[in-house]
């Protein structure tokens, strides 16, 4: 009796450990870049890397959904932060949810198109490595895979290689982005030209709403090609 006891109370604290809202925040740092030919592009590499101490990222969760959006500095222009999401590849907020394959990205602010959430689905074939670091004062295991994206025409487009570091010590398996999979949180995303790495963590967050918006859902790729079509008859 004292044994299923026992059992029966670790039980319930791991699930409630499990349950707890959590709050990541990830500072967004630049990968070396050797030359870059255009101005225009150089001039937004330069801006994140004078700002690149001070732009965050905020991954709230808990067991069963997640948000994911970057931080406007105050000290950042308009146009410099939206510059900036285009470079990190994360324009939009995210939205996961844990038993569901699409991720949701909330669009809005833009003149041509009222807010709409666009789907998209990441395919991510991780491969497991024995190599740990200490991130944030957790413990990772490394993983590696080149990020697929269908942008919902069934077409699979992979783009660029990733490195995570996850935490088994964290069960939600998300991510930045909402990119996940990984039997445990990642706390360090390398990208293409950027990095997301988790500074704090706080697993006994306030609770916060982050429900996917009620808004008008749209296949990612339907949005796209909107926009095309509008900067087609713009040239015209």
């Amino acid at each position: 009796m004292k044994k299923t006891l026992t059992l029966s109370i670790l039980y319930f604290l791991s699930f409630m450990g499990f349950s707890q809202n959590g709050e990541i925040t990830y500072s967004l740092l630049l990968h070396k870049v050797t030359k870059i030919d255009d101005d225009v592009l150089k001039k937004q590499f330069d801006v994140i890397v004078e700002n690149e101490n001070i732009i965050n990222a905020k991954l709230y969760f808990n067991s069963s959904e997640m948000k994911f959006e970057i931080v406007k500095p105050s000290s950042l222009s308009i146009d410099d932060y939206e510059n900036t999401l285009r470079i990190a590849d994360n324009e939009g907020v995210f939205y996961k949810i844990q038993s569901d394959d699409f991720i949701y990205k909330l669009i809005s602010g833009k003149k041509r198109y009222n807010d709409v959430i666009c789907t998209r689905k990441f395919l991510t074939e991780w491969k497991l490595y024995d190599e740990k670091k200490i991130i944030a004062g957790y413990e990772c295991l490394k993983a590696e895979c080149s990020l697929g994206t269908d942008y919902g025409d069934g077409e699979i487009i992979y783009s660029y290689p990733l490195t995570a570091w996850y935490c088994p010590e964290i069960k939600s398996q998300f991510g930045p982005k909402g990119i996940g999979g990984l039997p445990g949180m990642i706390l360090e995303l390398n990208q293409n030209l950027v990095t997301f790495k988790a500074t704090k963590v706080n697993l006994n967050a306030s609770k916060k709403d982050i429900s996917i918006p009620k808004l008008k859902i749209i296949k990612e790729m339907d949005l796209i090609k909107y926009i095309q079509s509008s900067n087609d008859n713009k040239s015209e």
